[in-house]
């Protein structure tokens, strides 16, 4: 192999290392601030409306966070009444459901854990974390 080849290779080889390097950072820096270990820290606006969609929400009690069982979001399992936990909180994503960009996949977390669902799907996005977040209605309680 000659010396050109030689300097060739490494160059290429010190690119790749440093973009996988760069994506590495750039990964756990997202995981870190985008998924964190309790609660999603939310204010709670009657009616706010959501920036992204235009989407009420139904954040109007004031006394964020209330508890709810995972039987109680259980019982709210079907696309005219979903609920999901995620990350340890319950959202009300009933009036989210026919507005979802991605369609009615979002059904499937209704009445359920959502978490790797929501974590695979929409992970490290800051747009769809502020659009969850603005759905929380309380806290997974024992």
């Amino acid at each position: 192999m000659s010396q050109t080849a030689k300097t060739f290779a490494f160059i290429i080889g010190a690119l790749l290392v440093i973009a996988l390097i760069t994506y590495v950072a750039t990964t756990m820096k997202s995981e870190s601030v985008l998924a964190p270990a309790g609660p999603i820290a939310t204010s709670t606006v009657d009616a706010q409306k959501n920036a992204e969609t235009g989407i009420e929400s139904p954040n109007e009690k004031a006394d964020l966070p209330q508890g709810y069982t995972m039987a109680e979001v259980a019982a709210h399992g079907t696309a005219a009444d979903c609920w999901t936990a995620i990350r340890g909180n319950v959202f009300d994503l009933t009036s989210f459901v026919s507005k979802h960009p991605g369609g009615k996949g979002i059904v499937r977390v209704c009445g359920k854990d959502g978490t790797s669902i929501f974590n695979s799907e929409h992970g490290g996005s800051q747009m769809q974390e502020s659009t969850l977040a603005s759905f929380q209605i309380g806290v997974v309680k024992n």
